[in-house]
């Protein structure tokens, strides 16, 4: 944060960022939004934010740093705004301490969202959780989660940290926990999914308390929020455009969706018209059908890159 334990005035917010498996799709999404990190060197830990807005020096240094040691440096105050898991923050210990600001639907593979689960090997008896003992070993890199998750279950089983794959101690563990996209690493791996502990892990803006409750240091982050949230917005859709004679508009429109309503601006020479709005992504090919059909012509759509409903 700025530093209003001593009097002076904030100007803006310390931004940290994840490097490893978070740090592509974060840095995409802060590129999209007009906010660029700049990495200084290939073994520089910190990085600098393009946005002299929002970030205007000092506060354009990032620091860049593991995920998972995010909420805790959010947490103590070390920094103002960072990107971690949902899945990191529910295994910190700091993870009550931080405000989730926005919940993105990116994962470590660039995917709608990974899911933490626990499995067995495939060959085990264990078909629900309510059978794991004190007998059982749990491999994770997730332990404090898992303990947390478990105790709340009454189930005591032994859970061993690992650093790294939990898929690689198949003959060793009875069980495992570990984060899945589409489960078939852990399928081709030997493992069955018998219980997901918490679904749909994402990308997550977070800050903390002090920051999230200031006014000042609020308007910053409302600012930042509403670039990254119309980027994610755009992402979903597409911007149509035909053209269309004024006796078929009416039809044209009756076809055409809407964020709010079609543009129309008319063509010189021949009474036709230009008609363009925005469009969900995945409705694009059943359109442009719909349209033809409605009797539009040079009928085209272009990629949105911000959208502000």
């Amino acid at each position: 944060m700025c530093s209003d334990v001593d009097g002076t005035e904030a100007t803006g917010c310390r931004l940290v960022m994840p490097n490893g498996s978070l740090q592509e799709v974060s840095q995409q999404l802060m590129h999209d939004a007009g906010m660029p990190i700049v990495r200084g060197g290939s073994r520089s830990y910190e990085e600098r934010v393009i946005n002299p807005v929002l970030f205007p020096p000092p506060f354009d240094r990032v620091r860049l740093m593991r995920p998972q040691d995010i909420p805790w440096v959010i947490a103590e105050g070390h920094a103002d705004l960072g990107f971690t898991g949902n899945d990191l923050i529910a295994e910190s210990e700091s993870g009550n301490n931080v405000v989730i600001l926005r919940k993105y639907p990116l994962s470590r593979g660039g995917g709608s969202g990974t899911n933490t689960v626990l499995a067995v090997p495939n060959d085990s008896p264990i078909t629900a959780v309510s059978q794991l003992t004190a007998e059982h070993e749990v491999v994770t890199e997730y332990p404090d989660f898992t303990r947390r998750w478990c105790d709340a279950r009454q189930l005591k089983p032994k859970i061993r940290r690992c650093y790294g794959s939990a898929e690689s101690f198949k003959g060793i563990a009875d069980a495992i926990v570990d984060i899945s996209e589409t489960g078939r690493s852990l399928r081709e791996n030997g493992w069955r999914v018998i219980e997901t502990m918490l679904a749909n892990s994402q990308l997550c803006l977070v800050t903390h308390p002090e920051a999230y409750e200031s006014e000042q240091y609020r308007q910053i982050i409302v600012s930042i929020c509403l670039l990254l949230d119309s980027v994610m917005a755009a992402r979903e859709r597409r911007l149509i455009k035909c053209n269309v004679f004024a006796n078929r508009l009416d039809a044209v429109l009756t076809v055409l969706p809407a964020a709010d309503k079609p543009t129309i601006s008319s063509l010189a020479g021949n009474g036709s018209c230009a008609v363009e709005a925005v469009v969900p992504t995945s409705q694009i090919p059943e359109l442009i059908t719909r349209l033809r059909a409605a009797g539009a012509t040079a009928i085209f759509d272009q990629p949105v890159l911000h959208f502000v409903p």
